[in-house]
């Protein structure tokens, strides 16, 4: 395990700056989305990057995604 541990710290320095850009420009928060997905036909929340959609879903999972730029919209 340990002689792996090398490997794994360059996977994580290569893949860090991936998951730092998956930031959202915008989020709206605290609505009723109606989703064409069957299996989660509902959402309370949607992040925007870039004018498109980058993920919809609960509040905590949506708000994760936010930055110190992000703009987030309460729709309550």
């Amino acid at each position: 395990m340990l002689r792996n541990l090398p490997f794994l710290f360059l996977a994580l320095a290569i893949a860090a700056p991936a998951f730092a850009a998956e930031t959202a420009d915008r989020i709206l928060s605290h609505g009723n989305v109606i989703t064409v997905d069957r299996k989660n036909p509902h959402a309370e929340a949607i992040a925007i990057r870039n004018g498109k959609i980058l993920a919809v879903g609960s509040n905590a999972k949506i708000l994760a995604l936010g930055g110190p730029r992000t703009q987030v919209e309460n729709l309550q």
